[in-house]
């Protein structure tokens, strides 16, 4: 299965016209899946982001290493967080950084006029990665 990131993604779903430059630096989230509704008024995005693993959660934080980089992924965390009103010493480049990024790039759509959803999915039973076997383990 094919994942898409940076321009591809926003290229893929036909939002070409957005930039994430100024948002995000490249390599950011690669998405599990994507996918358009139609709608009468334009498309609907769909961003998927899937795990099989609880570990997969728990990143370790971003592998950033560049000033610029680290600076432009604390920027727009920090927009996030002060859209949603969370405190601003919550460390979002940190334990659970994937989570975060995708919420972002979700924000990012939704504040340049984009319907966009995000869908987390969790599996149960892959014994692949020795994940959950029943979805209590993923609460």
């Amino acid at each position: 299965m094919a994942e898409y990131k940076d321009q591809d993604f926003l290229n893929r779903l036909g939002i070409d016209y957005l930039s994430l430059k100024s948002f995000w630096p490249k390599g950011g989230p690669q998405w599990d899946d994507l996918g358009r509704i139609k709608q009468a008024k334009g498309n609907d995005v769909i961003l998927v982001e899937a795990k099989s693993n609880l570990a997969e959660l728990k990143s370790g934080g971003t592998k950033a290493r560049s000033s610029s980089s680290l600076s432009l992924i604390n920027k727009s965390l920090q927009e996030l967080k002060d859209y949603l009103g969370v405190a601003s010493e919550s460390n979002w480049a940190n334990v659970y950084y994937q989570y975060c990024n995708r919420l972002a790039h979700l924000y990012y759509l939704r504040n340049h006029k984009v319907k966009a959803y995000l869908v987390f999915v969790y599996f149960i039973g892959d014994h692949s990665v020795k994940g959950p076997k029943t979805k209590e383990e993923w609460a």
